[in-house]
């Protein structure tokens, strides 16, 4: 079983905080935002809580929506 390395698990932590918070900033809730842009909310709730692994494609389409940029995520 593959385990991830604590660096990545660090990343994806501050990626869901910084997620999360850029989404609350919009006055957003997960169920609108999920709905709006095509995004299953479990999965955005993963990705909030760190525990998602999102693709760069992703991070991409989060960060339009947000209308942020993907490096202020990390």
């Amino acid at each position: 079983m593959w385990l991830p390395v604590p660096e990545l698990l660090d990343i994806q932590k501050r990626i869901g905080v910084k997620v999360k918070k850029f989404r609350l900033k919009k006055r957003i809730s997960q169920r609108q935002f999920a709905k709006e842009f095509l995004i299953d909310r479990s999965y955005l709730n993963e990705i909030e809580k760190g525990k998602g692994n999102p693709t760069i494609g992703t991070l991409h389409k989060i960060a339009t929506k947000l209308h942020v940029r993907i490096s202020d995520f990390i």
